[in-house]
């Protein structure tokens, strides 16, 4: 590779990652349009899937039109109950991603505070997992508004994808 291909290919990574609301761990999403906020926790090194980078941008974009590609409709409920029906909503159905989940847990860490444990299908990283969830909680808050609650998406300590919900 020469150094004219190698600085072309730095440029364009850079400006993908400016173009994803999640291009730094824990920086807030951008349209910030009411107190709940959507973040993206660490979710480890590495290059980004191009379809994960696709449906980020689409979710920025077109909201709507990635809802209703994977299926998804508006979730009933407030706060931490309406992500859990929307993403159970959206696995349950015969949809893309009732292939690419097994489905959700809800669970407790050692504080007592609730978390949402995302079970990724067989060929599916938890990685890849978490950051699809990403997307589709920022088309769902782009189309809908107010989710009702901050979240953060990414790995835990034990690498396994997960939504934890931000205290007020």
């Amino acid at each position: 590779m020469t150094d004219i291909d190698s600085f072309i290919r730095k440029h364009v990574r850079k400006i993908l990652v400016e173009a994803t609301p999640s291009a730094g761990a824990g920086d807030a999403d951008q349209s910030q349009s009411d107190s709940t906020t959507i973040r993206r926790g660490k979710i480890g090194r590495g290059r980004i899937s191009a379809a994960s980078i696709e449906a980020g941008a689409l979710a920025l974009e077109d909201p709507q039109k990635l809802l209703k590609k994977l299926g998804i409709k508006s979730p009933s409920g407030s706060g931490p109950d309406r992500v859990l029906n929307l993403l159970r909503d959206a696995i349950q159905e015969k949809t893309v991603m009732s292939q690419a989940y097994r489905g959700l847990e809800v669970k407790k860490n050692e504080d007592g505070e609730s978390y949402i444990r995302i079970r990724p299908a067989n060929g599916l990283s938890e990685r890849n997992a978490a950051l699809y969830m990403l997307h589709v909680l920022v088309a769902a808050k782009g189309l809908i508004g107010n989710i009702g609650v901050g979240v953060v998406v990414g790995l835990d300590d034990a690498n396994q994808a997960v939504i934890q919900f931000e205290k007020k």
